[in-house]
């Protein structure tokens, strides 16, 4: 990383106004061995946490490039093995923390419970089954949002608080990917959490779909849910698993194509303007982004929200689904997303390192074995841009992501400059 001068000062009416520093990282690889990244500023320091196996941990750093050293802060924000609501849902032990998230909610959100959460998925580790999910939130006991995080009513540390829905039940369906989605006026004004869910795991008929319910507190529902989209375009199928699947007559495993969409994420435009922008298809096949935009109306409903029709808007494939030659990731999705102190938009999204022989490639020159690629998902970090020129199918407002705004991840040994400091 090569930090340049801090940026001239800017003479307005004789006064000296200090603009900045601009910063440049030397790759778009923010930290290795990072799936699932959520990365958000508070104060001067930027937070990022990654999916692993038991535990949950939140790295922080004054600068970008701070965050991928070895030395970064980290601390760990979560561990399941002192979590007793792991036991109390039957299973023997975490294999899994899915999705790590982090938000803040004020005391005007949900009066009385101001403070940060973390969301995340624990699955089974007595299965190893992906079927055996549940999603849980713990709050931060130090106010800090790098935690350590536990029980939002006991305070209890690492003990999570199951997902209660409306009637205040444990959520009894499979739901992992849980994200914050807050409307700030009008209507539909509250605090929503969307989710996925799935159906058919196992079967040709499997597909996800991505639901929506307003929240009463933190950790529970206030309405029953609403489905936001379902796998309708064709990016959103590609690639064969052979994963569960038996072919009834010639019993054996058989390809299918997983209809997947996940991984929603609320961003808001500069007009008022409120996007998802999800992951399509499987992270192990031509993963990608899309875009939905909300209308105005309410957002529990599927025709609230407009699938935007010339998806995805950032993939490494070709209206075919064929990996593009050239491009040195794949499977780039999953994105979370901030603003410098210049107001430039970033988004920080995982992929595995790929080469021209269809081969998945490690950064350090490693080959990766059959089934390894989900060990081996990096966070990277590249710009966006919002085109308020251009028709999204509801309103103006089309994402371009990537430095160059073309849909295509950058190489990854392309520099990305950012402003820190006003």
């Amino acid at each position: 990383m090569k930090r340049l001068i801090p940026a001239a000062c800017i003479v307005l009416a004789g006064a000296c106004a200090f603009a900045g520093r601009v910063e440049t990282l030397d790759s778009t690889l923010l930290r290795k061995r990072c799936a699932d990244p959520w990365l958000f500023r508070h104060g001067d320091r930027f937070y990022l946490t990654q999916t692993g196996a038991t535990k949950v941990n939140v790295f922080a750093a004054d600068t970008l490039a701070g965050l991928s050293a070895s030395d970064c802060a980290q601390a760990v924000a979560y561990d399941s093995a002192f979590d007793p609501t792991v036991k109390a849902f039957g299973y023997g032990g975490v294999s899994g923390t899915w999705s790590p998230e982090i938000h803040h909610y004020a005391d005007a959100d949900f009066p009385g419970h101001a403070g940060w959460y973390m969301f995340v998925a624990l699955r089974d580790a007595a299965t190893d089954d992906s079927r055996h999910v549940k999603s849980v939130v713990l709050k931060s006991l130090s106010g800090d949002p790098a935690g350590p995080y536990g029980h939002p009513v006991t305070g209890e540390k690492f003990a999570s608080q199951p997902v209660l829905d409306k009637d205040g039940n444990p959520y009894a369906a499979w739901a992992v990917g849980q994200t914050a989605l807050t409307i700030r006026t009008g209507e539909w004004k509250g605090v929503y959490v969307l989710y996925v869910t799935e159906t058919g795991r196992g079967t040709r008929n499997f597909y996800q779909e991505i639901r929506i319910a307003r929240l009463k507190t933190p950790w529970q529902l206030a309405t029953d849910s609403g489905i936001v989209t379902v796998p309708t375009q064709f990016w959103e199928t590609v690639g064969a698993s052979r994963t569960g699947y038996r072919d009834p007559v010639k019993k054996k495993a058989a390809p299918y194509f997983p209809r997947v969409v996940e991984g929603a994420t609320a961003v808001y435009g500069d007009k008022g303007d409120v996007y998802l922008i999800y992951s399509g298809s499987g992270y192990w096949t031509n993963y990608g982004l899309g875009q939905l935009t909300w209308t105005g109306e309410d957002p529990l409903k599927t025709s609230s929200w407009t699938k935007f029709e010339f998806n995805p808007i950032f993939t490494i494939a070709n209206t075919r689904g064929k990996h593009l030659p050239g491009l040195d990731l794949q499977g780039p999705g999953h994105a979370s997303f901030f603003r410098d102190d210049a107001g430039k938009r970033f988004l920080v999204y995982h992929a595995y390192p790929y080469n021209a022989s269809n081969a998945a490639k490690d950064v350090d020159g490693e080959y990766l074995a059959p089934g390894a690629k989900g060990k081996h998902r990096h966070a990277y970090v590249e710009p966006y841009r919002i085109d308020y020129g251009e028709w999204n199918g509801t309103g103006w407002g089309v994402f371009h992501v990537g430095v160059k705004g073309n849909t295509h991840p950058a190489a990854s040994n392309t520099k990305i400059s950012y402003t820190i400091g006003k």
